[in-house]
């Protein structure tokens, strides 16, 4: 429901006007999360079917890689910034 497609240039947007690119089924869950957390990701897709390569076969698995970003909202100096 809050996915949301964003072409990526004028052409992509006059393509899929009548029928904007969407999620076949809405209530399919990608994650769950704790109050107060948030995603920020960009999905690619690649249409390709199974004869060309194995990862295009309907069997294949989806993966993700996790790339966190640690902030410090606050300075940490001595014995603690060593611990870390």
């Amino acid at each position: 429901r809050s996915l949301v497609w964003e072409p990526i240039d004028a052409s992509q947007a006059a393509r899929f006007l009548q029928s904007p690119i969407r999620p076949v089924h809405s209530d399919i869950l990608l994650t769950k999360l704790r109050p107060g957390q948030r995603l920020n990701i960009e999905m690619i897709c690649v249409k390709g079917i199974g004869k060309t390569h194995a990862k295009w076969s309907p069997v294949a698995t989806a993966y993700y890689q996790m790339l966190p970003a640690v902030e410090l909202v606050s300075p940490i100096a001595g014995d603690e910034a060593r611990a870390l």
